[in-house]
């Protein structure tokens, strides 16, 4: 067999070789084919390609993290017996990743395959150029005989070629090419020498073929942009962060923006955001200039449409609201601008309240997946035309108040009676006593007891509510007898009383 296939090969092959070489017919090569001819041996964008193209093709461009694959493609060459191709990339950008045969070789035997030095079928050819960013595919005809039932020209697929794109780059030229080696003496290409190149028919004999690479555009940086919280909402670019605004009275509105800023084009978007209803409440929302020529928009507030219909099994709800519209035109607008406006109403009093990006309920867990906040599940999508998310970081703000300390009364009441080693519950009540404005307590309640009982939890943070008084249900538990049950119901029990801001 031929010397590509190396000793191993040529001494398991050489008795199937001759064993089917005495009842092959005798094969007149075609006019229209020279014999011996030259092939061409081509890197396609497609594995299915049914010839090469006409010149180097391009391939991308791509970004981190995408994977292509290629076909290796032997096109017009006398009927060849086996191959051995080695195609090189640089993979600190583009790594291969795997490697398949296709159907050139219709009855394939002694398959090798090579990937960056490390075999994945059969074993690495040495001294020649496997290493780093190489794939060597090798094979040969277990019936003997050449392909295409020995009529040249013949052509085919060879193998084909998985990538990943692992770095990015503006500056390297990237191409898919074939290496050449000292131990590639037998080279079916006559320039440049020693190029790992080997095509062979099934008498051993190297044929002659011409190659063909390919380039990769060079991988670029993901360009990722930054949907933001804004105030006032007439701010044309985000504010550092982390950001806060305000002092914001009870009572008041006001006004803030949603703005996208350097993302890539964009063709839509569909935004979540929300807050803590007992503070602030979403009263209106408006879209921005963002998207040029508006289209199927949805205003969503608190669950209840203003336009278009709220997305059901997402995030909406008390204190959410989606904004949602695509370019009717069906292009692109440019990444930065204002998407919607939101109006809320200060309902509550609270030093500070987060407006963030929502994340579903948990009955509708992955609802927003995949997100363009990278692997988060934030309700929050910026999409090109064609439909796939956009990549975006998302920042929100803080909305302040000016408070002051109002006084609180606590009282606290646990079931009767109580009995050693069982659990009664305690309820805590918590009273705003400012007579002109009172509003929900918030804050912390600590339990201690000076008897031989425990709380279980001992303390615990208050949850804001516009009712009034509110209550905690929490577990006392009664270890020794005695008179402790008197004490934990009337005297000794007490609970320490929050701060609650006004």
């Amino acid at each position: 067999m031929y010397n590509l296939l190396k000793n191993k090969r040529l001494i398991l092959s050489l008795p199937l070789f001759l064993a089917a070489s005495l009842l092959l017919p005798v094969y007149v090569v075609p006019l229209g084919h020279a014999s011996p001819g030259t092939g061409l041996v081509c890197i396609t964008t497609s594995t299915s390609a049914t010839s090469c193209p006409a010149s180097a093709p391009t391939l991308g461009p791509f970004t981190a993290g995408q994977t292509f694959m290629v076909g290796v493609f032997i096109q017009a060459s006398d009927a060849m017996g086996g191959l051995d191709i080695y195609v090189q990339s640089n993979n600190a950008y583009v790594n291969p990743t795997g490697a398949a045969l296709g159907n050139l070789i219709a009855s394939p035997s002694l398959t090798s395959i090579c990937i960056n030095g490390a075999a994945t079928l059969g074993s690495c050819t040495v001294n020649t150029a496997n290493g780093p960013g190489v794939v060597e595919v090798t094979t040969i005809e277990s019936s003997g005989s050449n392909e295409c039932g020995g009529i040249s020209p013949c052509s085919g697929m060879a193998f084909t070629i998985t990538y990943q794109v692992v770095g990015t780059t503006n500056t390297v030229a990237l191409s898919l090419s074939y290496p050449t080696a000292a131990g590639c003496s037998a080279s079916s290409v006559s320039s440049p020498p020693n190029t790992c190149v080997e095509v062979a028919d099934s008498a051993g004999t190297v044929l002659s073929e011409n190659i063909q690479g390919a380039n990769v555009s060079a991988p670029v940086v993901v360009q990722t942009g930054l949907v933001c919280i804004t105030y006032p909402s007439t701010m044309t670019s985000c504010p550092a962060a982390p950001f806060s605004f305000g002092p914001v009275i009870r009572g008041s509105t006001f006004t803030v923006g949603v703005l996208v800023q350097n993302s890539q084009p964009t063709g839509g978007f569909d935004v979540y955001v929300s807050v803590d209803s007992n503070y602030l409440h979403p009263v209106n929302a408006s879209l921005g200039a963002l998207i040029v020529s508006p289209s199927l928009t949805t205003r969503c507030v608190n669950g209840q449409s203003f336009e278009g219909a709220c997305t059901v099994n997402s995030a909406n709800g008390q204190g959410v609201v989606e904004c949602s519209t695509v370019e009717s035109s069906g292009g692109n607008d440019p990444g930065t601008g204002l998407a919607c406006t939101i109006t809320y109403l200060v309902v509550g009093k609270t030093p500070s309240t987060p407006i963030i990006f929502a994340s579903p309920v948990p009955a509708n867990a992955n609802a927003c997946l995949p997100s363009s906040v990278g692997t988060t599940d934030k309700c929050l999508f910026v999409n090109d035309s064609t439909g796939p998310v956009l990549p975006e970081n998302d920042q929100g703000a803080m909305a302040m108040q000016n408070v002051f300390i109002d006084s609180t009364s606590t009282s606290l009441s646990c079931g009767s009676p109580v009995v050693v080693g069982h659990s009664t519950t305690c309820i805590a009540s918590v009273r705003d006593t400012n007579t002109t404005a009172p509003s929900s307590p918030i804050g912390t309640v600590s339990f201690f007891t000076d008897s031989s009982g425990s709380f279980n939890p001992d303390s615990c943070t208050l949850a804001p509510t516009l009712a009034l008084p509110c209550t905690l249900p929490i577990m006392w538990t009664l270890e020794r007898t005695g008179s402790e049950q008197l004490i934990l119901a009337t005297r000794s029990t007490t609970a320490r009383q929050p701060h609650r801001s006004h």
